[in-house]
């Protein structure tokens, strides 16, 4: 589904109204002052000559005056409602793509990478939502030149044609120049996502890019890159400049130099009063932003078309979401009163679940049960589907084909379900070890989650303790540590199933058995695991065993190794004595 720029531009004023509509009358308004001293330049001159009288002197004084203090307060209310509706507007779209890209399904990949995101949001949002204050420009312009060329037509008609001529070829020049520079200025926002793509692979792989010796790889691409932006910024520029201001500065030029070889002798003639030719450049002035308007419009009206897919591309399935209205008055509470309510966990059934990957891993019609209370495992090879059978339990991913039932309800997706996950590859904020555990919860329950995730020590040992800040997603945490301080923010969810994905590869055996035993203690705990650690296989009330994408065992440890040659390998291979681990 495509959006049209009139469809596109209609809907961000629709976003804010009051804004806009106060804009267009303040700008239109600010169009018209110019013309209301044109009209009294014209009447002074011509009806009083220089005249001598205080009173007539006064009375154009005041009009001079009122008309100058007309125009400071549209301009200043110019200034508020540009603002607003911008701001507004580019506000609602930044919105609701980070909104949209809450609501899709947290394991799917972005369409669009991170950084490239970033600058689409500021840049293309912030072009889309500048381009319906043109309108009012254009309708303004319009009005204010039109009326002023009719003045100029009755002081004397070839004149005003004479004038108009080099208005009219400066402004097909501005346009062609226009539509070039459109085309630098599109290539300068591919080049600078590439350009923040690259530098955020540098700075996040950095360790990864020095091992390899590939440092002069990356500064020629840095080099390469630079120039590129540098030499398309220089073309943009030089295009911008001829397309703008300076040409009808140039076009005026010409056309005053014109008049005045035209119009000399008429005034010496007596032809044309003194008014009259003061008046004509007067309205000389307002028209020649005409055509340089037009121009202008034309040629972003094309640039929206680019911008407005720039930004539907981060949607693709729904494109109209990005201009659709939320209720971002709610708070979180009342959303989350909107969302269909789940019953306290009984009983949880997953049936004939379905997802392939596009590199085609995943799992293919998997069924099971996990009961209230339970500690259930899952198991398997590398490659197996296990972190996307979890996925699917933790509402990360919408299934291809099957559906779940929480107690009796019958549902498509666990998305908005009562469940906590944690990650073997946990996410981190730089901020405060506090911070990444509580994630705006109360923290009521701080202390309690602390000890069950064998956090105790760690904080008494950092500088700062709670307060510590971890660095950009976690670097200064071991690996250990991180996995416990995502159990530990899981932990202080409110939620009716824990899923953890493998949360102690990287923890030592003793830690591990001292969590999992803190997690057993809550007898009404139901949890989904992830590992093949022989003490949490063991720990299992009851272990799925993942082959290829499909179930091909359940039961206990006892039967499994008795019946089920997958678990016998399996058993027999993670046996085998590991290296010591950090926790």
């Amino acid at each position: 589904m495509k959006i049209s720029t009139p469809q596109f531009t209609a809907a961000m004023i629709r976003l804010s109204p009051l804004p806009f509509v106060s804009y267009s009358l303040a700008r239109i308004v600010t169009f018209f002052a110019p013309f209301g001293v044109l009209l009294i330049e014209q009447e002074f001159f011509n009806a009083f000559g220089i005249p001598v009288q205080r009173t007539t002197v006064w009375w154009f004084v005041a009009a001079y005056a009122a008309v100058s203090l007309v125009r400071l307060g549209c301009l200043l209310l110019e200034c508020w409602t540009n603002i607003t509706f911008r701001y507004r507007a580019m506000g609602t779209l930044q919105l609701n793509t980070v909104a949209s890209a809450l609501d899709r399904p947290g394991a799917a990949a972005s369409p669009v990478q991170p950084l490239e995101g970033l600058n689409r949001l500021r840049d293309d949002a912030g072009e889309v939502a500048d381009f319906p204050l043109w309108l009012p420009e254009v309708v303004g312009t319009s009005i204010a030149a039109s009326s002023a060329f009719i003045v100029m037509w009755q002081v004397d008609a070839p004149l005003s044609l004479l004038a108009m001529m080099p208005l009219l070829l400066q402004g097909m020049a501005a346009l062609a120049f226009w539509r070039v520079y459109l085309y630098y200025r599109y290539a300068e926002g591919k080049l600078d996502d590439a350009y923040s793509v690259l530098i955020g692979t540098i700075v996040g792989k950095a360790q990864s890019i020095r091992i390899l010796a590939l440092q002069s790889v990356f500064v020629s691409k840095v080099k390469a890159l630079g120039t590129q932006r540098r030499r398309n910024a220089l073309a943009k520029t030089a295009y911008e400049q001829l397309s703008t201001s300076n040409m009808v500065d140039v076009s005026v030029a010409i056309s005053s130099a014109l008049c005045l070889w035209y119009a000399v002798p008429e005034v010496a003639a007596l032809r044309i009063g003194v008014g009259d030719l003061l008046v004509f450049f007067s309205g000389l002035s307002i028209v020649a932003s005409l055509p340089q308007t037009w121009a202008t419009f034309i040629g972003d009206y094309a640039q929206q078309r680019v911008s407005i897919e720039r930004l539907t591309d981060a949607l693709p399935q729904r494109p109209a979401a990005l201009i659709t209205p939320r209720g971002w008055w709610l708070s979180p509470s009342q959303r989350r009163a909107q969302r269909v309510p789940f019953e306290p966990l009984a009983q949880l059934q997953v049936r004939g679940v379905s997802y392939l990957h596009a590199d085609g891993r995943g799992i293919t019609d998997v069924s099971l049960n996990i009961t209230r209370g339970s500690f259930t495992v899952v198991t398997g090879h590398i490659g197996s589907g296990k972190s996307t059978l979890l996925d699917l339990c933790a509402g990360l991913l919408d299934p291809a084909a099957g559906d779940f039932v929480w107690n009796t309800q019958r549902c498509h997706s666990l998305r908005g379900a009562p469940v906590a996950a944690v990650a073997q590859l946990p996410f981190l904020l730089s901020a405060s070890l506090r911070e990444n555990i509580c994630f705006g919860s109360n923290g009521g329950a701080l202390p309690a989650v602390i000890t069950s995730s064998m956090l105790t020590e760690d904080i008494a040992q950092m500088p700062a303790g709670l307060d510590t800040i971890v660095g950009p997603r976690g670097v200064r945490l071991s690996g250990g540590q991180r996995q416990r301080v995502a159990l530990a923010r899981a932990l202080l969810v409110q939620s009716e199933l824990l899923i953890i994905d493998d949360v102690s590869s990287a923890l030592d055996s003793a830690t591990e058995a001292r969590i999992l035993q803190n997690l057993r203690q809550h007898q009404s705990r139901t949890i989904l695991a992830s590992s093949t650690r022989p003490a949490i296989v063991e720990a299992a009330d009851t272990i799925i065993v993942v082959a290829d994408g499909r179930v091909v065992g359940t039961g206990t440890l006892t039967e499994l190794l008795r019946t089920n040659t997958t678990m016998q390998e399996l058993w027999s291979a993670i046996q085998r004595p590991e290296a010591p681990r950090a926790g």
